[in-house]
């Protein structure tokens, strides 16, 4: 299941990095800030965890593979939300998520501007 979890969530992050528009970045990035904001709730965070991965699926554009994910994710959740005050991926998510975006990230970036111009 973890294997399918993150085979799917770095293909669709390729792809919503490519296709995703405004709207779906905002979800994404939404998710992540209540990631972080429920570190401490580790109920709460995994439903946040899961509703960012179906955010990626969702900006990638296709609506099978979507759909898949929500599956994987259905399924990731039920396991892990009875486990899910040990798991330690969640006292550093951003290891985690930057591991599953690092592939897809430029090789050279351009110059900040301001935090919401990549809105």
């Amino acid at each position: 299941m973890i294997e399918a979890r993150k085979l799917f969530a770095t293909n669709l992050a390729a792809l919503a990095a490519e296709r995703g528009q405004k709207e779906h970045l905002m979800v994404i990035a939404e998710e992540l800030a209540e990631m972080y904001a429920t570190i401490d709730d580790p109920r709460l965070y995994l439903l946040h965890d899961v509703c960012f991965h179906r955010a990626i699926a969702h900006a990638a554009g296709n609506p099978i593979l979507a759909a898949l994910m929500a599956t994987i994710s259905t399924t990731f959740y039920e396991a892990r939300l009875k486990t899910a005050e040990y798991a330690m991926d969640r006292k550093n998510p951003w290891m985690s998520i930057a591991r599953s975006i690092a592939p897809f990230a430029p090789k050279s970036l351009p110059k900040p501007g301001p935090p919401w111009s990549a809105l």
